[in-house]
């Protein structure tokens, strides 16, 4: 007696695989290619499930979170900006206790501004080596008003704030000065750390006002 050969089944042939695991066959399509998708590559969605190749796509047109003045906000927290300004001053106060040179090439005085505009900028993370306490205020103050700051407006716009500081503090001594004197020179974040401090207070202000109740009239219906 003989038994008939084993015949394969057409449908079991044309089962739906998933695309990024080829041996792996699932009857759960994607709501939004509708492919099938495996369980490893499924992703909950608001409707059924998404596949991982969805799921990045759709998370490219997603905006980031953004701070209270529409600065980048940053995951972990942690003023990094701030932290950068204070080590790359502390270095340059190290090398200008070591070479006198330092502070002759990268200080600011008004009759420098045609032929040295950069020392507009370098000026404010410069020091004065015989004082101590200068570079410890500076830092102090910029070490208060510097992660509030940067927490609000992200890194990006503390960092452009700050070098907008630091050229202001420059450009107020232009005005200010004798462009002709040579004796009159900008060192340090004088600029740059009051100019932190105000506009703490100024975001402070702005951030209260947008959160205050709005006033009601009394008797108005």
């Amino acid at each position: 007696m003989s038994s008939d050969p084993v015949r394969s089944d057409p449908a079991t042939a044309a089962d739906p695989v998933c695309p990024r695991h080829p041996g792996r066959v699932s009857y759960v399509r994607c709501q939004r290619c509708e492919r099938p998708v495996c369980p490893e590559c499924q992703r909950p969605a608001a409707v059924g499930v998404q596949c991982v190749d969805c799921v990045r796509e759709g998370s490219r047109g997603v905006r980031g979170a953004r701070t209270a003045f529409g600065g980048t906000a940053v995951a972990n927290g942690k003023p990094r900006v701030t932290q950068t300004i204070v080590a790359i001053c502390v270095l340059v106060y190290l090398a200008q206790l070591s070479s006198d040179d330092v502070s002759a090439r990268f200080l600011y005085a008004p009759f420098t501004t045609v032929a040295e505009p950069w020392r507009m900028i370098t000026s404010a993370f410069l020091h004065s080596p015989t004082q101590l306490l200068h570079i410890l205020f500076n830092m102090w103050a910029l070490w208060l008003t510097g992660p509030y700051l940067e927490g609000l407006l992200g890194r990006a716009r503390f960092a452009a704030l700050y070098l907008l500081s630091a050229f202001g503090g420059s450009v107020f001594l232009l005005l200010l000065a004798n462009p002709h004197d040579p004796n009159q020179w900008l060192r340090g974040a004088y600029g740059a750390a009051p100019n932190g401090c105000a506009s703490r207070r100024a975001a402070g202000a702005t951030r209260r006002a947008w959160i205050a109740p709005t006033p009601q009239l009394s008797g108005s219906r």
